[in-house]
């Protein structure tokens, strides 16, 4: 019996670390979407989140079913039961992940207000290489949504050359990333919820973010022409 019990134990490991959890889906509403019960907290799909995982690889922390049966495994950005973000994986090419977010927990807004964290990603790097929780800095960044010319950047320009990822400091795995874009020899940033459209910042303050002095906007022009 006592060899027995070691065995036990390290199958119901294994079970819990490869994943083999099923959470219990508990239907689809028009105000929260899907709705999932992960260890008695509810989880929403809707409305739909910015927030997206910054921090660690995705852990496979289980899966549930749909009505129809189908199998759809669920990832986060730790094995902590606490994490505030899910996301999905869905099989076929046809279906888009989806993220969940726990419905006790109210996300940060995309703004000044929420954002107290602003870190920077530049060409070629795969980590931020900058960060700065400068309040008047943050507040300048969101300001271009007031003052700076805003254009359409689909299509045209250089884009996501660069990152700036905004954070919150309670809530710690979790950025929406704003794109930074070249475009008329100037610099313009895409911000998470407004994709395609982009608005004009400065290379200064694009510098008071970064932490370091960048290319001007048509001596980057000229490198890249020349490496093409």
């Amino acid at each position: 019996m006592k060899k027995i019990i070691p065995i036990i134990v390290i199958c119901l490991l294994l079970f819990v670390i490869t994943g083999c959890t099923q959470y219990d889906y508990l239907g689809h509403s028009e105000e929260k979407g899907n709705m999932i019960d992960i260890g008695g907290v509810l989880y929403r799909s809707l409305p739909k989140t910015l927030w997206r995982p910054n921090a660690g690889d995705s852990v496979l922390i289980g899966y549930f079913r749909y009505v129809d049966g189908e199998k759809i495994n669920l990832y986060a950005f730790t094995a902590d039961t606490k994490h505030m973000l899910l996301w999905d994986d869905p099989p076929g090419m046809e279906r888009i992940r989806t993220y969940y977010y726990r419905d006790d927990i109210a996300l940060p807004s995309y703004d000044s207000n929420g954002i107290d964290i602003i870190g920077f990603i530049g060409r070629e790097e795969n980590k931020l290489s900058n960060v700065t929780d400068n309040k008047d800095t943050i507040e300048k960044l969101f300001n271009l949504k007031k003052n700076a010319p805003r254009e359409e950047m689909a299509g045209v320009g250089v884009g996501g050359f660069s990152t700036i990822q905004c954070m919150n400091s309670d809530f710690q795995g979790i950025a929406i990333d704003a794109s930074v874009c070249l475009k008329d020899n100037k610099y313009w940033v895409e911000f998470g919820d407004e994709w395609y459209y982009g608005y004009e910042i400065s290379q200064d303050l694009l510098e008071e973010i970064a932490g370091k002095k960048l290319l001007a906007p048509e001596e980057l022009r000229r490198q890249w022409d020349a490496e093409d």
